[in-house]
């Protein structure tokens, strides 16, 4: 009898893992559809942006841009692949990354089984519990859904740390005597899985530098002293060493090639490093004055204030070096200072509020209401998972990997700083710690132990009203807003892009470049004087950006005020020695010419064919100047 109702209980789980994964597809189809229908299906942030046009370039066989690199090239390369296959439209990515993530659920229920295996309280029922909390969590949890519709490497990095994590735990039972090595059912040999193992991370790697290259070498260690049942670990350490090594050293020799230095995968990891650990940081993304907020424009920026500082021309990866130093000197003049930070990110890690980088999911909810279907925060996820840690150290199972996952999961980021992109990727790991807790719960009901149960349930609510549920941060949207305004631009529906923009400056008008967009949608629907203001006040804070003064000189121009625009040609020519340059000469080209100096606008364009010699259109310009 009792065996007949335990595996009526397993039978129960199984059906209620195929009713998670078909709510999956179904959530996945419906919010594809929905997202198609809005304002929002072409919405690019920069990021995304920059990741299209590189994956459309790889796509049409223009290769790699000059240097080292410097982006994580999983992603571009995965777009890529799909784009010379599929076209360069956004659903067929969109419709894979969904696909993904379902799969990315089902590991969810793995890995929640393997973490219970072998614990003999609640045998395999607990087991498969364990399995379903932590696919119904993964399911319910909308950021996950949210980072599968974006041209962002989110989705697949997640992917490739859940799918790290049931490998290891498997390589971990082998060496435990807990059960054979196996995927799917396919039984594989130890250095095989660590061969396989390695590959993940290095892929990971390729995405996520910051995590994966903290956790490649944690767990090449643990393996590599793990000594039980079957066993040592040692041979599998070193595949799983090797497997690594496979995937990284193809983007470490194309950096030295073009650089002849040593630089792992990416070179604007010293920039984020210091704008995580700078003097003045408060654990939450906030680029150094006067450099824009984007990773692009951050990483050119980060490199020309470096030239300025050390006097002379440097590499992305130099620069790099250059902000890493300058971070690390903080650090050791004021390790007090630093100690502090790192214990406000500890906190803001755990902390409910989802902090968003490139996209703020609360647009999303509007535009696609089944997002608000999943229901899960992650203050509730947080919460159990603090309590799941426990668990695991309770019932002496698995603990020991566990904690190797978690620990590079909140490193990598407390190393940097805490917004909802970074934090999303340690989420499955939080996750099973959390179904961990709701499977032991689940047995110490039936065991009827109500004094212990209490005890949590008081223990967790403290937790979550004292330090997960508080306010620590304050959301601002201004973001979101400017990049709604990029998307109306680019469909030429100037009235709802001077209200985005207007939204954006009004949340944050101590931004730059929100008050730089707001100008140029004002001067482009003739609202001068308004634009000139705000020209002026962005032109005092960012003096350094050619282009901007180049815009506001068309600006004064356009209102009468030549002498001024005229200055601010000059100035955007001196500063500058490249496509500002030309762009700066032709200005004054035509600033000349409207003051009837035909001479000196031959000049100018003259001096723009010393900078982009051969330009046709230039040619062309100065030979209908100079014919009478």
């Amino acid at each position: 009898m009792n065996i007949g109702k335990r595996y009526a209980g397993i039978n129960g789980t199984r059906f209620a893992l195929w009713g998670v994964l078909f709510a999956a597809v179904l959530v996945r189809v419906i919010y594809l559809v929905q997202l198609g229908s809005s304002d929002l299906e072409w919405l690019l942030p920069l990021d995304m942006h920059f990741y299209r046009e590189l994956a459309e370039g790889l796509s049409a066989g223009k290769g790699v841009p000059g240097g080292a690199l410097s982006f994580n090239p999983l992603y571009p390369f995965f777009l890529s692949a799909i784009f010379k296959a599929a076209g360069n439209g956004l659903l067929v990515p969109r419709i894979i990354q969904a696909l993904l993530g379902v799969f990315t659920i089902y590991l969810h229920y793995v890995a929640g089984k393997d973490i219970m295996k072998g614990n003999g309280k609640g045998g395999k029922f607990q087991s498969e519990a364990t399995g379903i909390f932590a696919a119904a969590m993964a399911l319910f949890y909308p950021h996950f859904l949210l980072y599968e519709g974006s041209l962002l490497a989110t989705s697949l990095v997640t992917l490739l740390l859940i799918s790290s994590f049931v490998i290891a735990i498997r390589i971990d039972h082998h060496i435990s005597g807990i059960s054979s090595l196996k995927i799917g059912s396919m039984r594989i040999s130890p250095l095989a899985a660590g061969f396989f193992l390695g590959l993940l991370m290095g892929f990971g790697a390729l995405g996520r530098p910051n995590l994966f290259f903290l956790l490649i070498p944690a767990v090449i260690v643990w393996i590599f002293f793990r000594r039980r049942g079957m066993g040592n670990g040692r041979f599998t350490a070193l595949f799983c060493l090797l497997g690594a090594i496979a995937v990284l050293s193809l983007p470490i020799a194309f950096n030295a090639a073009k650089t002849g230095r040593f630089v792992p995968v990416t070179s604007h990891g010293g920039i984020n490093f210091y704008i995580g650990n700078r003097p003045g940081a408060n654990g939450v993304y906030k680029p150094p004055e006067g450099m824009r907020a984007d990773m692009r424009g951050l990483v050119d920026d980060a490199r020309k204030r470096a030239q300025q500082q050390l006097k002379k021309e440097l590499t992305a990866g130099e620069a790099s070096e250059y902000w890493l130093g300058r971070a690390v000197e903080g650090i050791r003049k004021n390790p007090l200072r630093w100690v502090k930070l790192l214990g406000r990110k500890f906190l803001l890690f755990w902390n409910k509020t989802e902090i968003p980088d490139v996209i703020d999911i609360s647009f999303y909810k509007e535009s696609c209401p089944v997002m608000n279907l999943l229901f899960i925060p992650f203050s509730i996820i947080s919460v159990f998972a603090a309590m799941g840690l426990c668990v695991l150290f309770i019932i002496r199972r698995n603990r020991a990997i566990f904690m190797v996952f978690m620990g590079a999961a909140l490193f990598s980021v407390l190393l940097f700083y805490i917004n909802s992109r970074y934090r999303i990727v340690s989420v499955p790991i939080l996750i099973l710690s959390a179904s961990a807790f709701f499977s032991w719960v689940l047995m110490e009901a039936r065991e009827k132990n109500w004094k212990k149960l209490t005890a949590i349930a008081f223990l967790a609510s403290a937790l979550f009203f004292v330090f997960i549920n508080r306010e620590m941060v304050q959301i601002n949207k201004s973001a979101m807003y400017a990049f709604l305004g990029n998307q109306y631009i680019s469909r030429e529906n100037e009235e709802k892009a001077e209200i985005a923009y207007s939204m954006a400056y009004r949340l944050d008008p101590g931004r730059v470049g929100a008050g730089i967009n707001y100008a140029r949608i004002l001067s482009r629907r003739g609202k001068l004087d308004k634009a000139r203001s705000l020209y002026d006040s962005a032109f005092k804070a960012f003096p350094d950006f050619p282009h901007l003064a180049i815009e506001y000189g068309v600006v004064l121009e356009r209102l009468g005020e030549y002498a001024k625009a005229v200055k601010l040609y000059r100035y955007a020519y001196e500063i500058e020695v490249g496509e500002e340059k030309v762009l700066a000469c032709k200005y004054l080209s035509r600033a000349a010419l409207s003051e009837g100096k035909r001479d000196r606008s031959v000049y100018w364009i003259r001096k723009a064919l010393e900078v982009a010699p051969g330009d046709e259109k230039l040619i062309k310009l100065l030979n209908r100047l100079e014919t009478p």
